[in-house]
């Protein structure tokens, strides 16, 4: 089986974006940064400002100040 990390440094050259979203241990998706199991800190070394897009999806129910925390830790991992 291939494993995430590998896929990653196969395909970094060829990453042209990111669709960001939290899940949990249950496989509910699109959850606030940080509400999850995902480590984002094992994929921050793939991360490219400089050419690639970042969006964040998240769930609906999602309030506003869950997605503004979201972007603020995005941002934090992009400076």
């Amino acid at each position: 089986l291939y494993s995430q990390q590998k896929l990653l440094e196969e395909m970094s050259e060829f990453t042209a974006g990111w669709h960001l979203h939290d899940c949990d241990e249950c496989g509910n998706d699109h959850l606030p940064i940080g509400d999850g199991c995902i480590d984002f800190a094992l994929f921050k070394k793939y991360f490219d400002p400089a050419k690639h897009i970042f969006t964040i999806e998240l769930g609906a129910k999602t309030r506003s100040a869950r997605a503004a925390d979201s972007l603020k830790r995005v941002q934090d991992m992009l400076a």
